[in-house]
């Protein structure tokens, strides 16, 4: 529930936002959704953005009418949510393996136009056939091909191809093509050369695998690989059909570190926080702290000054510091803080607020913050 109070009116200055505040530069936003869409455009692949950065309906809508041709959830509730407002083609990444989530799951699919899950193994399958007994709904299967990282998935090769397989062979079951996690060429390399080899790696496991796939006699009609960070690069293969990006449409300073063409500009997404006190020469603090902007705190970075550090952090304090910066705020002054991971931000706020030229355009409410089921 949101509480009314804090909630800023539209048309407001964005300094008489109460803080700590979620801002979102809705033109950036715009634009780096839009960058996204035109460069699948130019692959001939298209985009189904992953929504667990941000968990909004709303936010998913604007996704799709820059051309998604659906959403990817990763918990059974938040794809929940996206059909309760109305979306209609949506692929779960987990697989489902409960027996209340699989009647939740049989539920979901007789209320959308196209649901997928991915799969990781025969048993798996096996449920998901019981759970359909008896229905006349057939529900869309994604093997997730391992990459090589051990995050789970078929191996490559002759065991995805038994996979798809007892896919193609299960009446209720229909066989949509293979997803893969590539990004381990972004987070574990070195060097753009190093990223490249092991993206072109990940590419042809893949198309291996297809083939394989295609040799048995199973068609393979999607294949989908490309995150935020990989998508620019995996887009440019002949055997991607679709990217999946989540952090495209805020971008954060992990984006920054890791993909070229990225840089602090193209983040839409900061927590605004004020100096509350300047405890001493060269030190502030903030009224935000881990419990809003949680990750990786030590690679937060301060738009107003990339010279200002963290120094220290409780639950719902910073202490910074500012000996090395150009900037000397006061006490009430604002600083805009661009989070290193904004998966985590989002979920521990209720709404973001929509600015344009410092202006409050729109309040987003974060609907799905802790759809983690």
């Amino acid at each position: 529930m949101l509480q009314s109070q804090w909630l800023p009116e539209t048309g407001a200055s964005v300094d008489s936002v109460p803080t700590p505040a979620v801002l979102v530069d809705t033109q950036t936003l715009e634009s780096n959704i839009s960058a996204y869409h035109t460069l699948a455009a130019d692959h001939d692949t298209t985009v189904r953005p992953h929504i667990k950065v941000h968990r909004s309906p709303e936010l998913a809508t604007t996704q799709l009418r820059h051309g998604a041709t659906g959403v990817m959830a990763s918990t059974l509730s938040s794809a929940s949510l996206m059909v309760d407002h109305g979306i209609d083609d949506i692929v779960l990444v987990r697989p489902v393996i409960c027996q209340e989530k699989l009647a939740t799951l049989v539920s979901l699919l007789e209320r959308t136009a196209r649901f997928s899950v991915t799969v990781h193994d025969a048993q798996n399958i096996e449920r998901l056939t019981a759970a359909l007994d008896g229905t006349d709904e057939r529900l869309g299967i994604y093997i997730e091909i391992d990459s090589g990282d051990d995050r789970g998935g078929v191996p490559p090769g002759e065991p995805s191809v038994q996979v798809a397989k007892q896919v193609a062979s299960a009446p209720s079951l229909q066989f949509r093509g293979v997803i893969t996690y590539d990004n381990r060429a972004a987070y574990h390399t070195d060097s753009r050369a190093e990223f490249r080899n092991v993206a072109d790696s990940i590419a042809e496991m893949v198309e291996r695998t297809v083939d394989d796939c295609i040799q048995a006699g199973v068609t393979v009609p999607d294949v989908c690989v490309g995150t935020t960070a990989t998508a620019p690069y995996m887009a440019q293969k002949d055997v991607v059909t679709e990217i999946n990006p989540g952090r495209y449409l805020f971008h954060d300073t992990a984006m920054v570190d890791l993909v070229p063409d990225i840089d602090l500009a193209d983040c839409a997404m900061e927590l605004r926080t004020t100096v509350i006190s300047k405890p001493s020469p060269g030190r502030i603090l903030t009224d935000s702290g881990c419990l809003s902007v949680s990750w990786a705190p030590q690679k937060l970075r301060v738009r107003q000054d990339s010279d200002v550090s963290m120094a220290d952090r409780s639950s719902e304090h910073m202490m910074w510091d500012i000996s090395n910066a150009d900037i000397d705020p006061n006490v009430g002054d604002q600083l805009d803080i661009v989070p290193y991971n904004i998966y985590a931000v989002m979920n521990v706020h209720d709404y973001a607020v929509g600015v344009s030229d410092g202006t409050v355009d729109s309040i987003l409410e974060l609907t799905g913050r802790g759809c983690s089921r």
